[in-house]
């Protein structure tokens, strides 16, 4: 290749194949088609079950006359016990993706929102890219969580009747370099009383949401997942149903 560009150029067994991948992906992408699909769905008592998707209509309504006529018949169900760890504190960018992914904004009005937010002293330095607190930060978590009483009085309570679950997902030294992770203030008491605009009542319940979220016990649920047959059709559901909350009671939905 550096011959036959007439420049040294690196190109590798790493290198290429990584670059083809990236390639392909890209066309893939140009080139997506949407197709449409259709799903049989069992309406059954405290359970709806769906067949694999069916691309042509006539197959799906062939396949619905025949489940009417039917009985469906259960031949797998599976029971597990899973826990859901908490999410770590806010950076910047993490910061700006969930503003993205729930409100649309753009990564500019989160960090300008955020900034404005630091500027009337209720989040601290937003330009971050570290979700951690140093060890001297641990003992004022608590003091911090009475002041956001506010925005979930009776969970805030709990968190502090059970304990603050603080660990190396919270603490790390190591990992916080000029500023730590995003956190409301010691001043967030007072955001009743300031006048904030919509947009950033909605970056700040964000962080003070995460910010509980992140002291929380662990989300502990069980998973069911069950198989029907249906004149040799499969049919597949699964559901979840919590054993307790922890972090999730401050993301409910």
């Amino acid at each position: 290749f550096s011959c036959l560009y007439g420049k040294t150029l690196n190109v590798g067994r790493v290198q290429t194949p990584t670059l083809k991948m990236l390639v392909d992906r890209d066309a893939a992408i140009m080139n997506f088609k949407k197709e449409k699909y259709y799903h049989v769905r069992l309406m059954l008592p405290g359970a709806e079950a769906a067949s694999a998707k069916i691309c042509a209509a006539d197959e799906a309504g062939k396949l619905k006359a025949a489940c009417e006529a039917s009985a469906a018949v259960c031949t797998s169900l599976t029971r597990e016990n899973k826990t859901a760890i908490p999410p770590k504190l806010f950076d910047l960018t993490s910061l700006q993706r969930e503003a993205n992914r729930i409100y649309g904004y753009t990564a500019k009005q989160t960090f300008d929102l955020a900034q404005t937010l630091y500027e009337k002293k209720l989040l601290t330095y937003p330009r971050t890219d570290s979700n951690y607190i140093t060890d001297d930060m641990a003992p004022k978590l608590e003091g911090l969580v009475k002041k956001v009483r506010f925005f979930d009085e009776a969970s805030a309570d709990e968190l502090i009747l059970t304990g603050l679950n603080i660990d190396t997902r919270v603490v790390n030294n190591a990992k916080v370099s000029d500023h730590h992770a995003i956190l409301p203030t010691e001043y967030i008491d007072k955001a009743e009383k300031i006048e904030l605009t919509k947009e950033e009542k909605a970056i700040l319940d964000m962080v003070i949401r995460r910010f509980l979220a992140v002291l929380s016990q662990e989300y502990q649920y069980n998973e069911t997942a069950v198989i029907f047959d249906v004149n040799g059709e499969t049919f597949r559901c699964k559901y979840k149903v919590p054993v307790k909350l922890g972090w999730k009671r401050f993301y409910p939905g």
